[in-house]
């Protein structure tokens, strides 16, 4: 039987768990021929088609300032995103629409404040009171330290070895976050 090749495949996961090894060895295996890929060799001008380029969306910059301060606002252990902090003038309800690209964007996981646990419990979601994650650890670490002179390397194997000179309960909140998020569960935080 021959197949016709009318479908896809589209692998999402956390960075430097095997992806691409997996299915390039599934590739291997199961076809006589395959293309590959890698936009780490790719030209620039074909790379420049596939970035997370937020100014793309939105031109002001805002979207990319309320993206690059997710770290900065997940260490001050408040109970929501200030937005006012990040964009002075500017409150949750005045850019909803902006965290909704952010989410449509898949960079960023959205946790709304809820006030009934009940199982209705999405029926009492505020959409202005929310706190954002990364949908990716290791672009969240990367983040994190993106004004260090660190490579990401260095990042992770701090991490991995415990010896990473930094408060790091946000980093393992955005790593629950992505684990739930993954696992097909929306996200809600209900203040106590």
């Amino acid at each position: 039987m021959r197949k016709c090749g009318k479908t896809a495949l589209l692998i999402e996961g956390a960075r430097r768990v095997g992806k691409s090894t997996v299915v390039e060895e599934f590739a291997r295996n199961e076809y006589k021929s395959y293309i590959l890929i890698d936009f780490s060799k790719a030209a620039r001008s074909v790379r420049e088609l596939f970035e997370d380029d937020f100014m793309k969306i939105d031109p002001t910059g805002k979207l990319s300032l309320l993206f690059d301060a997710i770290p900065a606002q997940l260490n001050k252990n408040a109970s929501r995103y200030q937005v006012s902090s990040v964009l002075e003038g500017d409150r949750a309800d005045t850019v909803l629409e902006l965290i909704t690209e952010l989410k449509a964007s898949r960079t960023v996981l959205v946790s709304y404040h809820a006030s009934d646990p009940n199982a209705g419990v999405s029926n009492s979601k505020n959409l202005s009171r929310f706190k954002m994650f990364l949908s990716d650890t290791g672009l969240f670490t990367t983040l994190m330290f993106k004004d260090r002179d660190f490579t990401e390397n260095e990042i992770y194997e701090k991490l991995l070895n415990d010896k990473l000179n930094a408060g790091l309960g946000y980093l393992y909140d955005n790593m629950v976050a992505q684990m739930l998020a993954s696992n097909g569960n929306e996200l809600f935080i209900i203040p106590f």
